[in-house]
């Protein structure tokens, strides 16, 4: 037996997995199913281990755990007979969908996709999973957990169960604080808005945070880009009666985004010349890391932060 599990919803995975292996061991014995990593097995030991019989039992369960980084494993996977005395599990996250392997795994029998959940029904799941925990989670706690956690589901259930333990009904969004980092995505709003509220010292405190940190520079300089052309889109479309949402979906934006950045225009009167000036800070940004300076991208993320709060 084959089965395949593949895709990014990490929680439902390992929640169908932990069940086969469950039903496994009780059927075959304690030391029947094995765990492998693809990084640490060579195909020619793999193939070996495919066929010959177990050591302490009959019959056996081996989950191959990120089968992408070895694509050999993969195909030998797929090739191999089917025999009684091994069943496979194949784990893989993400693959090339260009790929011939993404190709022949969809196609088996035993190919599963586990996808991340729609934003309306990771709500109804939180809901219901916050419900048993005796947690009342208002709206903003729920976006906000959403937002930090990128929709990881995985993460969300450890911070619901962690949330659990501070013994209170009505988590507030700042509980959170406790167990969560902020997200890239925020952060990088959080420092768009330091700027555009002339918060140097905002600016400077979480830059040194991020580098303390280790975050990556690009990841924020892209995130900042990215936050500069959400803010651009909802500038313009409110002056034409656009609710937010409706700028999110012809933008291709999140409309949690929008709303933020929304309440953002209003609060400091943002006009179309000055979000043009904003949009002229980041593009040099981007041209002076890939011209000037490639090697010290803080400095200049800081640079063009303060070029954007003397507006």
């Amino acid at each position: 037996m084959l089965k395949i599990f593949y895709g990014t919803n990490t929680f439902n995975k390992r929640l169908e997995l932990a069940k086969l292996k469950a039903d496994f061991i009780a059927k075959n014995g304690e030391y029947s199913v094995r765990e492998l990593s693809a990084e640490d097995v060579t195909p020619d030991l793999f193939s070996q281990d495919l066929m010959a019989s177990g050591l302490f039992s009959s019959r056996e369960l081996i989950v191959l755990k990120n089968a992408e980084d070895n694509p050999d494993l993969i195909r030998l996977s797929l090739e191999a007979p089917e025999t009684e005395l091994k069943d496979l599990i194949l784990i893989i996250s993400s693959l090339d969908k260009r790929t011939s392997e993404y190709k022949a795994i969809q196609k088996h029998a035993g190919f599963t996709e586990f996808a991340n959940l729609p934003e309306a029904k990771l709500k109804a799941w939180i809901a219901q999973t916050a419900k048993k925990l005796d947690l009342d989670l208002n709206t903003k706690v729920v976006q906000d957990l959403i937002l930090r956690t990128e929709s990881d589901q995985q993460e969300i259930w450890i911070c619901l169960n962690q949330l659990a333990l501070l013994q209170t009904n009505n988590p507030k969004p700042n509980d959170l604080d406790i167990f969560l980092a902020p997200s890239s995505t925020e952060t990088a709003f959080n420092l768009l808005e330091a700027a555009l509220k002339k918060d140097r010292t905002e600016i400077q405190k979480t830059l040194k945070e991020l580098e303390l940190f280790r975050e990556d520079p690009y990841q924020i300089i892209g995130l900042l880009c990215s936050q500069g052309f959400s803010l651009a889109a909802v500038t313009y479309g409110l002056p034409s009666g656009k609710s937010p949402q409706q700028v999110a979906s012809e933008v291709g934006i999140h409309p949690f985004v929008a709303s933020q950045q929304a309440k953002l225009a209003r609060s400091l009167n943002l006009n179309k010349p000055k979000i043009s000036q904003i949009a002229d800070s980041l593009h040099w940004l981007d041209i002076s890391l890939k011209t000037i300076n490639k090697t010290e991208p803080w400095p200049m993320i800081d640079a063009a932060l303060m070029r954007i709060s003397m507006l």
